[in-house]
Formats: structure tokens, C-alpha cells, sequence
């Protein structure tokens, strides 16, 4: 069996953030069975990033007794390693929660530089410290809902650092469903003066705060430091710029022109979305990207299955079982 540390990494880009969080962030390691008996080995590294409100503990304490022995990364590892479905791979998990729902692993003038965090402060301590494969071509990302977004903004923006990634259901991919000004969540922090009471009773507003800080921040407009995307006009919501354009600038489908050669450089990109995904925008934006890529001949593998947000995700036959791990396996160089 593999070990799992529990290790504490400086932020350097973290550092002065706007909403007073810490820079020390609690990391997760999983070193293979053959990383203490070979000492001469080298290895593959695969950094996890988790959704807009999970802890750690999603990846690494199984959701239910029925899945104890397929109900966490290490487990996961564990067995395809000894089943021969995985290479020896290192796996990096991180704490990436803020105030305000998340940081969507971007760089931000309110939530810290987390995209700089990931790339570089992270990448150089695991680098540093382990028995790493210290080249682009054994580095990969993967992550789930806001992680699957991080992941494939991260690789598109750093194909210097990341060779191969996998979004698992990624979010905020572009404007749909319950991304849309039809969301009362919009409304609401357009116009409460403390739309932050409502956090507790609407997950929604907890994410459009948590996502303006991050894509649309603004250190000089407090308590909540961000502009939003729509403003009242008499009795509807319209775009407020340029709020609603930055928005629209982190949406994947939008910058592929601006990442063509950066796509290009990737050895592997995967994504997937459940047909009946409870976040209504991920299905049809997750085909919308796949369908940007596609136009400008980007190799890519994009699949629809059978199952909502997080149920086929765990288990011997879940997708980080069967697609996401084997996936990066496959694509990651080792020795």
C-alpha cells in the first residue's frame, strides 16, 4: 500500500490576499508502495483539485462504508497500481477553500494568485522535497466541478508546467441554465445591501460572490470586494460592465483562440459531464468547449454519461476509477 502525508505548504502568491486567509495551506501526498523501497526511482506527480465548497477529506475518507475499498484516492491507487491499471504515481492534493466559496484556481487581485500557487509554489515544493519526474511530461491536473474548470484553465494557461488534464464535470464553463441571469441569485446580489445573510439559505449566492472575487474582483469596493455581472435596470437584470465581460473572458470556450498554441502543446486533454448533471450549465457548456476545440482541430476526448454530479464518481466502476486515473496513467511519462 501507498502512504498518505499530511504536510503544510507556504503560499508565496497567497501572501496579502484581500480577505485575510491563510497562506499555509494543508496538502495531501500520496507516495506509491515502491517509493520507499526503490530509492533511486522517480516518479510521475498528478495534482487533484477539489469543488467550490469540498475539504480534503472528499478525496481521502470514503462517502460511504460501501465504498471503503474504492472510496478514496489512496485506495483508488492502491489498487490499480497492483492491478496493473496504473503506473507508480505520485498524487498531490491541496486545500484550496476561501471565504466566499472557493478561488476557481485563477489569479486574483482579492483571493490571491491560486493559479501561481498551483504552477509554482506547490509544484516546487512537491518537486523539491519528493522523488518527483521534475518535467512538464510527467506533470498532469485533474479535478472535480470547480476543479474540473481549474484543471483545464490550468493546462491551457501553463502547458510549461502541465502535459495532460482531466475536468471531471467542470464548472463555469460559460453562461446556461442556472448560470444565467434566470438565477434568483443574481438578483440578489444585485441588489441587497448585505446579500452575504443569504449565503447560508442559497448555495447560489455563496458561488456568485465567491466567483466575482475571482473572476471580476475589486479590492477597492468593500465588504465583498468583486463587481457582479448583472445590475438592475427598472425591473430586469442586464450585463454590468465590465463585470459581465470579465466573466465572460474566463469562460474556457471563449479563450480558445487566445490558447490555440497552448493547446497544441498538451499531450492529453479529457473532460466528461453527466446527462443529468443537477448544475443544469455543465452539460451543455462542458459540449460547447468540446465543440470550440473541435473547431480548431484540437485533440481532445469529451464524453456524456449516464449520472448527475458526483454519483459515478467513486467505485470500481466510477469515472475516477475507470476514465480520469487511467487516463493521466496513460498520458503522464515515467521512467
Amino acid at each position: 500500500r501507498g502512504q498518505l502525508l499530511e504536510v503544510s505548504v507556504h503560499g508565496l502568491s497567497l501572501e496579502n490576499n484581500t480577505l485575510g486567509f491563510s497562506s499555509q495551506r494543508d496538502v495531501r501526498i500520496y507516495l506509491p508502495p515502491g517509493y520507499e523501497s526503490d530509492t533511486r526511482r522517480r516518479y510521475p506527480v498528478i495534482y487533484v483539485l477539489h469543488g467550490i465548497t469540498d475539504p480534503l477529506t472528499t478525496w481521502t475518507v470514503p462517502w460511504s462504508d460501501a465504498e471503503i475499498d474504492y472510496g478514496t484516492i489512496q485506495n483508488l491507487m492502491d489498487r490499480g497500481i497492483d492491478s496493473g491499471l496504473l503506473q507508480e504515481m505520485i498524487v498531490v492534493l491541496f486545500d484550496a477553500r476561501t471565504p466566499y466559496f472557493g478561488c476557481h484556481y485563477v489569479n486574483s487581485a482579492v483571493k490571491g494568485n491560486w493559479q501561481d500557487f498551483l504552477a509554482h509554489d506547490l509544484v516546487s515544493y512537491v518537486d523539491t522535497n519528493y522523488r518527483t519526474l521534475a518535467r512538464r511530461e510527467s506533470r498532469g491536473a485533474m479535478g472535480h466541478s470547480m476543479g474540473g474548470y481549474g484543471a483545464l484553465r490550468v493546462g491551457l494557461d501553463r502547458p510549461d508546467i502541465f502535459s495532460a488534464v482531466y475536468g471531471l464535470s467542470p464548472s463555469v464553463l460559460g453562461w446556461s441554465g442556472d448560470l444565467s441571469a434566470e438565477n434568483p441569485a443574481f438578483a440578489i446580489v444585485a441588489t441587497d445591501d448585505d446579500p452575504a445573510e443569504h449565503i447560508e439559505s442559497n448555495f447560489y449566492v455563496g458561488a456568485v460572490i465567491g466567483i466575482s472575487q475571482a473572476f471580476s474582483p475589486n479590492p477597492d469596493r468593500p465588504p465583498l470586494y468583486a463587481d457582479f455581472p448583472f445590475r438592475m435596470s427598472g425591473d430586469e437584470l442586464v450585463p454590468n460592465e465590465p463585470a459581465h465581460s470579465r466573466w465572460e473572458s474566463n469562460f474556457l470556450a471563449n479563450r480558445i483562440d487566445a490558447y490555440l498554441q497552448q493547446a497544441f502543446k498538451l499531450n492529453g486533454i479529457m473532460f466528461d459531464a453527466g446527462f443529468a448533471d443537477q448544475f443544469s450549465h455543465i452539460p451543455p457548456t462542458s459540449r460547447a468547449l468540446s465543440e470550440a476545440l473541435t473547431d480548431k482541430n484540437v485533440e481532445h476526448t469529451f464524453e456524456m454519461y449516464n449520472g448527475d454530479h458526483r454519483n459515478r464518481l467513486w467505485g470500481d466502476d466510477g469515472r475516477l476509477y475507470t476514465e480520469a486515473l487511467p487516463f493521466l496513467s496513460r498520458t503522464l511519462l515515467g521512467e
